[in-house]
């Protein structure tokens, strides 16, 4: 394990894909613990902290297949059949398209033609293929289509609704 403590100094539920598979941190994921993360949709946030717009991004199909890394995690002093976590982060990449004025990153999509060689374990991960999957998911971040929304507050359909 390379962390200590499941709460760690630097977050990690994003990933660089330019730089992970040299991270300490995702190495071991990179190599043989790819996943894909779906979602039908993200926010990403603009303005000065004290008047932010939160915009709604969608891609061209009902679910966005995100490329992701996992691992296990296990508490020091817990007991072999206690304490495990499964954590999981987002590869990320330069952005593009409706993201360039939002954000300088952006997700990375999963594209098809990759998706049978980033799931398999038996595939070896490396910044090959972390390039591959990243220049792969340009043709999808240029479908997306953004809107600004109301500010995020409750838990509903309302999220959706446009400012």
């Amino acid at each position: 394990m390379w962390s200590k403590e499941l709460k760690t100094k630097f977050p990690t539920f994003n990933a660089r894909s330019e730089t992970a598979a040299e991270k300490a941190s995702f190495k071991a994921s990179v190599k043989n613990r790819r996943c894909i993360i779906p979602v039908t949709g993200f926010y990403e946030w603009t303005g000065p902290k004290t008047s932010r717009t939160s915009h709604a991004i969608f891609g061209p199909d009902p679910i966005i297949p995100m490329a992701g890394l996992y691992s296990w995690w296990h508490e020091p002093d817990a007991g072999d059949d206690e304490g495990w976590h499964l954590t999981a982060t987002i590869l990320t990449r330069a952005s593009s398209g409706v993201m360039e004025p939002l954000h300088d990153r952006m997700p990375v999509f999963m594209s098809d033609e990759l998706l049978g060689d980033w799931l398999d374990p038996e595939t070896s991960g490396d910044q090959l293929l972390m390039d591959a999957v990243s220049e792969a998911s340009l043709p999808i971040s240029e479908q997306l289509r953004e809107y600004a929304v109301k500010p995020l507050r409750g838990d509903g359909p309302e999220l959706i609704l446009p400012a």
